[in-house]
């Protein structure tokens, strides 16, 4: 099996300027490897969705929000690296995938405020619109998702830590509680409002 990605890949001096850039192309690459390797079986969604997420960040990122720092990209760059060569040699078990992922996506978010809460919304847009669990109406989740892409164009760095930290708090509460569709948006809305005090 080839690897996608070889250390040298990987500049371990970056500019401030486009940071995001280098992991979102090789976290796409990474992503376009994996999805047309033979692995044998299905390939576990809840891996696929975290480094979606992965990469939403990273694009966010170098399209002008500076969510991360050099220190964080360059972090979750050798981490996909290190799992590139593990998948290719054979040391990682398809079961241990989506923790290692996981536990990834973990390592950038919990001390970057802004990108958790880039993720919690993104995984909200899983859950209502692609899994759709809850049976959301259409009409929902269009007012959903044109709501969602007015939130991410005002999400940056210079988002307060204390306000994305509250609104995370309260999206990570909607998220894992069932769905409750006439309510929703309201309840969204009203999760989110700190963001248009800003």
């Amino acid at each position: 099996m080839i690897c996608p990605l070889e250390k040298d890949d990987f500049p371990q001096k970056k500019s401030p300027s486009n940071l995001g850039l280098t992991l979102f192309e090789k976290t796409s690459e990474f992503y376009s490897w994996y999805l047309s390797c033979d692995m044998g079986g299905s390939k576990p969604s809840l891996f696929c969705e975290n480094l979606s997420l992965i990469m939403q960040i990273a694009k966010l990122s170098f399209e002008g929000a500076s969510l991360l720092s050099i220190q964080e990209e360059l972090m979750i760059l050798n981490q996909i690296q290190e799992l590139s060569e593990a998948i290719c040699n054979g040391t990682m078990k398809k079961t241990h995938l989506t923790a290692f992922i996981e536990k990834t996506l973990k390592n950038l978010i919990d001390n970057n405020p802004q990108a958790r809460l880039i993720s919690l919304l993104m995984k909200l847009e899983y859950k209502i619109c692609i899994h759709n669990t809850s049976y959301v109406n259409e009409e929902i989740q269009k007012l959903f998702k044109e709501e969602l892409k007015t939130l991410t164009n005002k999400i940056s760095s210079s988002t307060p830590s204390f306000i994305a930290n509250t609104i995370s708090r309260d999206l990570e509460v909607l998220y894992k509680n069932p769905i409750d569709e006439p309510n929703f948006l309201t309840q969204f809305k009203d999760s989110i409002k700190w963001l248009y005090q800003v």
